[in-house]
C-alpha cells in the first residue's frame, strides 16, 4: 500500500488510477494500524483497486478536503468520485461485500 506525503501526491494518485482505495490514519493509533493491516489483507482479493494511506496528521489539506473528522477512514473513489466511505468501527464482512459489487462493476 502507498504511503501519500502530501496532497499533490495524492491529487496525482488519483488522476493516474480510476478505482482506489484510501485508508486516512492518524499517528500511534492502534486501531488504525489493525484496520490498515485487515484492509490490505482484503484488497488481495481485488487487484484492480489501487490503495494508498494517508496520516491526517501528516497531511492536513487532505482531511479538510475530503471531510476526514476521525480514524481510520477508508474511501472507495471511482474516477476522483467518493463513492463509499466507513469510518471508526468497521464491519469487513460488510466492506469486502460493497468492494466485490463495486470491483465487479468496474
Amino acid at each position: 500500500m502507498n504511503k501519500i506525503i502530501d496532497i499533490e501526491t495524492f491529487n496525482t494518485f488519483i488522476n493516474s488510477n480510476s478505482l482506489i482505495l484510501v485508508v486516512a490514519k492518524t499517528n500511534n493509533c492502534g486501531v488504525c494500524d489493525v484496520v490498515l493491516s485487515k484492509v490490505e489483507q482484503l484488497l488481495e482479493k481485488y487487484p484492480n483497486i489501487k490503495s494508498s494511506q494517508i496520516i491526517i496528521d501528516e497531511v492536513p489539506e487532505f482531511a479538510g478536503q475530503y471531510v476526514v473528522f476521525t480514524a481510520p477512514t477508508i474511501l472507495l473513489l471511482v474516477d476522483g468520485k467518493e463513492i463509499l466511505r466507513e469510518s471508526r468501527f468497521i464491519n469487513f464482512s460488510e466492506l469486502d461485500n460493497k468492494i466485490k459489487r463495486i470491483d465487479e462493476l468496474y
